[in-house]
């Protein structure tokens, strides 16, 4: 919540003001109906507008899927002992690895809106940043 809250603080003064609340909720509803046109294209097998009981579970069955898939894909990656449960060491390696990924993430975005290039974002920058993420939130990780 902190995130997005700061994507929608465009005066940067730690409050929401009604219009910036609005944005945001705008933003966040126009996700949603991105979302819900996303799941009904992929899942209204009989074309209906709507998801009935099947398709809810079609849909349903796909998320645990994803799910079990990427839990697997980390077991298969940390689990060194193959017990099927990662031990605090194993965590630790997890933990280290998505730590130093979110601070590859970071870089890069300070990199891409550090228009002057002194290694930090400026009150300018932070607003294309934020302007950028609001989009993101809009149209989806595509988004541009």
């Amino acid at each position: 919540m902190r995130r997005l809250h700061w994507v929608f603080d465009f005066d940067d003064d730690g409050a929401l003001s009604s219009d910036e609340r609005t944005a945001m909720v705008d933003a966040l509803e126009a996700r949603c109906q991105r979302l819900r046109a996303e799941v009904l294209t992929r899942f209204d097998a009989n074309g209906d507008g709507a998801l009935d009981a099947t398709e809810k579970q079609a849909a349903k069955d796909a998320f645990l899927a994803r799910v079990q898939a990427a839990r697997q894909q980390v077991l298969t990656q940390y689990d060194l002992d193959g017990n099927g449960v990662l031990d605090d060491g194993e965590r630790r390696a997890l933990r280290d690895e998505r730590v130093a990924a979110y601070r590859a993430r970071r870089a890069a975005v300070i990199a891409r809106f550090d228009a002057n290039g002194d290694g930090g974002l400026d009150d300018t920058e932070k607003l294309a940043l934020r302007r950028a993420l609001d989009q993101r939130l809009v149209e989806g990780r595509d988004a541009q």
